[in-house]
C-alpha cells in the first residue's frame, strides 16, 4: 500500500486497492506503511502574501511528513503555479519561494535514498495545460480536473515505474526485426538490415549503440533466439555494420528451443532474479509465451513501426535501467560475471565441490575504508537482497558518518584464479561500549554466493573484533521475502562448535548474541579462502 499525503480531493484519481489517502492537509499517517506519495498542491490564494504564507505552511507539513515515515520510501511532488496564477502582479517572490522548496526537496533526495523528488515539469506535461479547472475546484475541492484523469493515469504510470521498480540489471534481447531488420536465416548475415547511412538500418545501428552504452553502465546484456548459433556467430562475424558484437553478450542462447526456457537458464547461469531481468522481442506471441511463463520477467510491448523504435528505448531505457551515477565497479560488472562463469564451467570437472572451491584458490582482502570505495560500499547496501541480514539502505553520507564516527567497517575484495570480483562482502559494526560490538548489517553479493565465503568472512570479523577487546557481538536479523538464504545462514552458523544465542522480537525480526570473552583463541581454519587485512 502506497500512503497518500495530500491537501485535494485525489481518492478518485488513485486504485482503491493500492494507495490510502491523510485527511485533507494533515502531515501525519496513523499508520507505517512501505511508500509514501506527498502530493500537495499550492492552491487559489486571493493576495500574493496568503500564497507564500501557504508555501511555509506546506513547508512545515512536508517536514512533519518527513518525521512520520523513518527510513521509509516517500516521493515528493514538487511545487509549481497553476494556471490560474498566471496573471498575478508582483509573482517574482511566490515563484522564488516555490524555486526553494522545491531546491529543498532536491537536496533532500541527494542526502537521502529514500527521498525521491518528481519533478512538476513532468507532471503538468503530462496532464496537460487544462488540468486546473476553477469550476472543479471550487465546486469539490479538486486541483486536478476529472476530465483529465486519463492523463493523470499515463502519469501515475510512469511515477510507479520510475520510483518503486529497482534497477533492472540483466537485458535480453531478441535477434530478427529486434537488433537487426530482417531474418538472418532468410536474409544472410550481409542481408540483414544494420547499415546506419539508410532507414531502417540506422535504427537498428541506434539501438546497438543504446546496448552498447548500457553495458558500459553496468547492464548486463544476453541474447535468446530461435536461430542456428553458427548462423548468428557468422552474422556477428561479417557483417560490418554490427556495431556490437557477441563479446558484448554475457550469455547467447541462439537455437530452437522454447524462449521461456532458455530465458530461464540464462538467469540460472547468470544467478540473479527474474524480476531483474526486460526481454525485448518483437514478435507478441514470443512475449506473450515469456509473460506466462515467467511473470517476473518485464516483458513490455515492442513497438510495431520501426521508426518508434528509438522513442520506445528512449522512454524503457530511462525508466528501467537509470542510476545516478555509474562507478567502477558498474563498469567492470560484465567481466566479474564472466570470471564467475568460467569457474562454473570448470565445476564439472571436479568430483565434489570441497575440490572445486580448493582449486580456486581464493584470496580475501579486507580493505581499509577510503573515500574511493565509499560509493561501492553504498551501493552493495542499495542493491543487495538475497543474502543481506536486515536490508538496512545506507547512501554515501550514512557510510562517511559512519567512518567519521570511527565505527567498524569490513569491505571484503574477493580474487581467484580467473580474476578479479571486487567488493563482494560487507560487514558493517558499531561500537556500543567498550565490551560490545553490533552488527549493523552483514551482506554478500550474489555473484559470489555459493563457494562458502560468507563463513570464513564471518569467522574473521568476529576474531579481529575479539582481538580489540570486544567481549560480546550482538546483532540483528530481519527476514524479507528474498533474504531466506540469509537466515538459513544464520541458523546454521557455527564457531568452534558454538551458535548464536537468537533471542526472536516478532515473526520478522531476531536478535543474535555471541559470547566472545568464552571464545577459544585457536585460529580459524581458512578452508577455502585466506582472508588479510590491508594496512
Amino acid at each position: 500500500m502506497i500512503f497518500v499525503f495530500r491537501n485535494s480531493t485525489l481518492e478518485n484519481f488513485f486504485p482503491k486497492e493500492k494507495y490510502v489517502f491523510s485527511e485533507y492537509d494533515s502531515p501525519l499517517s496513523d499508520e507505517t506503511y512501505e511508500n509514501y506519495l506527498w502530493m500537495n498542491f499550492l492552491t487559489p490564494q486571493p493576495s500574493k502574501k496568503d500564497l507564500l504564507k501557504e508555501i511555509s505552511k506546506l513547508r512545515k507539513n512536508l517536514d512533519v511528513s518527513l518525521n512520520t515515515i523513518h527510513d521509509k520510501k516517500m516521493s515528493i511532488l514538487g511545487l509549481f503555479t497553476p494556471e490560474i496564477y498566471l496573471s498575478l502582479t508582483e509573482k517574482d517572490d511566490v515563484e522564488e519561494e516555490i524555486y526553494k522548496f522545491n531546491q529543498y526537496v532536491i537536496q533532500l533526495s541527494k542526502d537521502h535514498p529514500n527521498i525521491f523528488y518528481l519533478n512538476p515539469e513532468t507532471f503538468k506535461k503530462v496532464l496537460g495545460s487544462k488540468f486546473f479547472s476553477s469550476k472543479y475546484f471550487f465546486s469539490i475541492g479538486s486541483v486536478i480536473s476529472p476530465l483529465e484523469i486519463n492523463n493523470f493515469y499515463i502519469w501515475l504510470n510512469f511515477f510507479e515505474r520510475t520510483v518503486f521498480s529497482t534497477r533492472k540489471k540483466l537485458l535480453i534481447v531478441d535477434l530478427d526485426n529486434t537488433l537487426w531488420g530482417g531474418i538472418l536465416g532468410e536474409d544472410g548475415p550481409n542481408g540483414i538490415k544494420t547499415d546506419s547511412s539508410s532507414y531502417p538500418g540506422n535504427v537498428f545501428s541506434y539501438f546497438q549503440n543504446k546496448l552498447k552504452e548500457l553495458s558500459s553502465n553496468g547492464v548486463l546484456l544476453a541474447i535468446c533466439s530461435k536461430n542456428n548459433y553458427s548462423d548468428v556467430e557468422e552474422a556477428f562475424n561479417e557483417n560490418k555494420y554490427l556495431n556490437i558484437s557477441l563479446k558484448d553478450f554475457s550469455v547467447v542462447k541462439a537455437n530452437w528451443n522454447e524462449k521461456s526456457e532458455n530465458i530461464k537458464e540464462i538467469i540460472s547461469q547468470i544467478n540473479i532474479g527474474e524480476d531483474a531481468c526486460v526481454f525485448l522481442d518483437d514478435n507478441p506471441l514470443e512475449r506473450d509465451l515469456v509473460r506466462n511463463n515467467l511473470p517476473n520477467v518485464l516483458v513490455p510491448d515492442f513497438p510495431e513501426k520501426i521508426y518508434e523504435i528509438p522513442s520506445f528505448l528512449e522512454k524503457n531505457f530511462h525508466h528501467f535501467f537509470s542510476t545516478e551515477k555509474v562507478i567502477d565497479e558498474d563498469s567492470s560488472k560484465k567481466f566479474q560475471y564472466e570470471i564467475r562463469d568460467k569457474a562454473e564451467k570448470a565445476k564439472s570437472k571436479f568430483s565434489s565441490k570441497e575440490e572445486f572451491l580448493k582449486s580456486l584458490m581464493l584470496e580475501g582482502k579486507i580493505l581499509a575504508p577510503s573515500d574511493s570505495i565509499i560509493p561501492r560500499l553504498s551501493q552493495m547496501t542499495l542493491k543487495t537482497n538475497q543474502f543481506n541480514f536486515t536490508t538496512k539502505r545506507f547512501n554515501e553520507k550514512d557510510i562517511f558518518e559512519l567512518i567519521s564516527k570511527d565505527e567498524i567497517i569490513y569491505p571484503l575484495q574477493v580474487k581467484d584464479i580467473y580474476g578479479d570480483h571486487g567488493i563482494t562482502g560487507l560487514i558493517l559494526v558499531s561500537k556500543k561500549n567498550e565490551k560490545e560490538a553490533e552488527v549493523i548489517n552483514f551482506l554478500m553479493s550474489c555473484r559470489i554466493l555459493g563457494r562458502d565465503i560468507e563463513q570464513s568472512f564471518l569467522e574473521w570479523c568476529i576474531f579481529d573484533l575479539k582481538k580489540m577487546g570486544f567481549e560480546m557481538m550482538s546483532g540483528k536479523f530481519v527476514s524479507t521475502k528474498k533474504n531466506k538464504l540469509a537466515g538459513d545462514f544464520l541458523k546454521n552458523f557455527k564457531i568452534f562448535g558454538k551458535t548464536f544465542k537468537n533471542i526472536e522480537i516478532n515473526e520478522n525480526t531476531t536478535i543474535f548474541e555471541l559470547n566472545l570473552k568464552n571464545l577459544s583463541d585457536k585460529k580459524i581454519d581458512e578452508k577455502f579462502i585466506k582472508i588479510s587485512k590491508t594496512s
